[in-house]
Order: structure tokens, then sequence, then C-alpha cells
């Protein structure tokens, strides 16, 4: 299933997506008459935590097949959030750039075409008040290793965190440096600096801060693998 996202605000479920509106997107991009690359950026609300703003059928079944893709859908007997559809799948976020004469054509993918993007969403619950093992947020993750030769500023890259608005007294555990195939990270063993306090061989919590950024080890063609959790307090 695709879900579309726009700037504007979405139409009623009454509605047909097709009468969608999203003027701030809709622009024409002119080209540099010196043959120079042009920059523009287009953006959406991504309202995927929206728990009571009820949208799409929990299931596709309607009369008409056409209603399947554009709708209206108040006439679906029970209506989900995106948050609901979503919410412990797989999700992708895709971003599709579309240009009349150079379509995309069936079979393209991410990997294949630079009309497409591609990054991954996950949702992990957690209780509240449960007990503190039901509190524990992981989630695992794969990282390409930092290049053998550093680029002209002799840095690795990073993996950047946005912790966000988590609550008062959680306990942020990531991954900072690297060991010969520890359980956290397996691959090549190498080290780096960096101002997060060690609270075992493999795993550090974060210093008190919106943003963390964690050196990736260099390393060969096969990708690192890691684990990140956030253990919450009772709230």
């Amino acid at each position: 299933m695709t879900i579309p996202f726009f700037a504007a605000p979405r139409v009623n479920a009454s509605q047909a997506l097709s009468g969608q509106p999203d003027p701030k997107n809709t622009r024409t991009i002119n080209p540099d008459p010196l043959g120079a690359e042009v920059d523009t950026f287009y953006g959406c609300w991504l309202d995927i935590n929206q728990p009571n703003d009820l949208r799409f059928p929990d299931r596709m079944v309607a009369n008409t097949p056409a209603d399947y893709a554009y709708g209206p859908y108040s006439s679906f007997n029970n209506l989900v959030s995106i948050l609901q559809l979503v919410r412990s799948q797989h999700e992708c976020l895709v971003c599709e750039v579309s240009f009349a004469p150079d379509p995309i054509t069936v079979g393209d993918d991410p990997s294949n075409t630079d009309k497409l993007a591609q990054r991954n969403l996950a949702f992990v619950s957690s209780a509240n008040p449960g007990v503190d093992p039901s509190r524990l947020i992981p989630q695992t993750f794969e990282l390409k290793p930092s290049p053998k030769i550093f680029k002209l500023d002799q840095k690795p890259d990073e993996l950047v965190i946005d912790w966000g608005n988590v609550p008062p007294g959680s306990v942020r555990r990531s991954i900072c440096r690297e060991r010969p195939r520890p359980p956290s990270w397996p691959g090549p063993g190498s080290s780096h600096d960096h101002n997060l306090k060690a609270s075992d061989p493999q795993h550090h919590p974060g210093e008190r801060g919106r943003h963390e950024y964690i050196p990736i080890p260099r390393g060969t063609a096969v990708n690192f693998a890691g684990l990140l959790s956030l253990q919450l307090p009772q709230v």
C-alpha cells in the first residue's frame, strides 16, 4: 500500500483523492542558461502521528475497483488513521521525481533509478506504566562503513541521532566504539574519539542534548549491524 503525503492539508474522506491540492509543490524548475545545476526544495507534512484523524479503510473492499485507489472512502464501515495503517509494519519513505519526458518505468526502484529515493521508518511500541523490560525500546539498524581513505576533511561518516522530546529520565544507549566483532556491532575492529562516556565496552549513554553524532568506523564492503535502545521511565 502506498500513502501519498502533501504540503497542503488532506482532503476530507468524503472527497476523492484525485481532487487533492498541493500548490506549494507544483512548480516549474527553470534550467540555468549556462548549464549549471539548479536546486529546488520540496516538502510535505508526514502526518503519521495523528491517531484520531480517520482517513482510510482498514480493508480495501468496495463495489467499484476504482474506489480502491482514489475514494471517496466515507461509505466504508471502518476508517482508520494513517498511524494505525503503518504501525508495526515495514514502512518505506519514498520520494518520487515526476518528469514526463523521463518517466519512471515498470520495474524501477531506488537502486536503479535517480528518480526514486527511499528511507526506512520503524515504530516500536512501549508499555506505560508496565514494567521496566516492557519500556525498553530496541531498534536494530545497518550502516555502510566509512571509506578506507577519508575525504579532504579527514573525518569519517557519522550516525546522527535526533532524540526529539524523549521523556526526562530516559536512559539512552547507542554504539560509539567498534571492537573486534562485538555483539552489538560486528565487523573489523577500530576506535575513534568521541564525547560519550562508556557504560560498558560496547554501549554508551548519550550526553544530555537532542542531537548525537557517532563516527562510523572504517571497514570493508560488509555493512555494520548496530543496536540502538531507549529505556523509558514510567510517566
